[in-house]
């Protein structure tokens, strides 16, 4: 809720009628601890339920076709572009951990890269952790292409445009457990 403090103050609302910049000091707090505070990832605060969905949207038949092998390029971005933004409508609406979002994903088109390696990599393309794969710089690159600035703009406050190394860090502890010692 944003406040007007010089309104409130002349239709007579004010807790402090006669103290306006100290209304405004605290709603200036008040809201930057409302919108910009950072939310901590917790196992028990996310919700199972989104990331069975996650799981079964991944598997399913909009991640898996049938017809990979004779699908055009166009058809393929289209296709990793609508399973993207499902996806993004799974982070948002659950409140999942972007970079355990990314391990699913990682784990997943692990099971199924020999048939459907394409796929898996234009989905990469098409989300933040994909952005230096592209040629090229700016908003409309990293993010898909598809997407207006208010799009770019959620996406960019639920994940790290930098996402090269969050994906190099992700691949880095799953590739640590193949080592032999």
């Amino acid at each position: 809720m944003i406040f007007y403090p010089q309104t409130l103050s002349e239709l007579g609302l004010l807790p402090y009628p006669h103290d306006l910049p100290f209304f405004t000091r605290a709603t200036t707090k008040r809201s930057t601890a409302l919108f910009f505070k950072q939310g901590k990832y917790n196992l028990l605060r996310e919700s199972s339920e989104g990331f069975s969905g996650l799981i079964v949207l991944l598997t399913g038949a909009d991640a898996l076709s049938d017809d990979a092998q004779e699908e055009t390029e166009e058809v393929l971005q289209a296709r990793a572009k609508r399973v993207w933004s499902k996806v993004m409508g799974l982070i948002g609406y659950f409140n999942l951990s972007p970079p355990r979002v990314l391990d699913v994903i990682l784990e997943i088109a692990s099971c199924h890269v020999a048939v459907h390696w394409r796929f898996w990599l234009e989905l990469i393309k098409c989300s933040p952790w994909g952005g230096q794969i592209k040629s090229g710089k700016g908003k409309e690159k990293a993010n898909g292409g598809g997407w207006g600035d208010e799009e770019a703009e959620l996406v960019a406050g639920v994940l790290d445009w930098e996402g090269d190394r969050v994906l190099a860090q992700v691949l880095g502890a799953k590739f640590s457990f193949c080592q032999v010692s």
